[in-house]
């Protein structure tokens, strides 16, 4: 049929953390792994929609083609991050990712609320939080 065409929205909230849960990911190099993420998730035409930070895990929540598999984009995002941060000259912290990661799908119209507590990640962090369900899911134990 002519002029037809596949419409997805495909969204997930990704979490990912340091080996070992170190505490390598300072609050001034925020910006520099914002940046580095959306340019690594671009490269699979992934988009990230909101990305947040704690001292030892990121919280993604993104947007991809049905074409492309998670784990590729997550490949992808946690390798070159790795890799430039840990050739940085202003970086005196090696940076390692724990294998695996958690995901969980989104429903497009939670967007708005899902990415303010992702973006939020520091401040939601600075006072003692029971464990979150990507925590005790367990994934990629050392």
């Amino acid at each position: 049929m002519e002029g037809s065409h596949s419409v997805t929205e495909i969204v997930a909230h990704v979490v990912w953390s340091t080996a070992s849960r170190e505490r390598v990911l300072d609050p001034s190099r925020d910006e520099w792994l914002m940046r580095h993420v959306e340019i690594a998730a671009a490269k699979r035409d992934a988009r990230v929609i909101a990305l947040g930070a704690a001292w030892d895990h990121v919280h993604c929540l993104m947007l991809w083609p049905p074409t492309v598999a998670l784990a590729e984009v997550l490949q992808r995002i946690k390798g070159s991050t790795a890799r430039l941060w840990n050739v940085d000259r202003d970086v005196t912290t090696k940076l390692v990712w724990q294998a695996g990661y958690w995901a969980r799908s989104v429903d497009p119209t939670d967007l708005g609320a899902i990415a303010r507590y992702v973006a939020n990640q520091r401040r939601h962090h600075a006072t003692p939080q029971p464990p979150e369900d990507w925590e005790l899911a367990r994934f990629g134990t050392p």
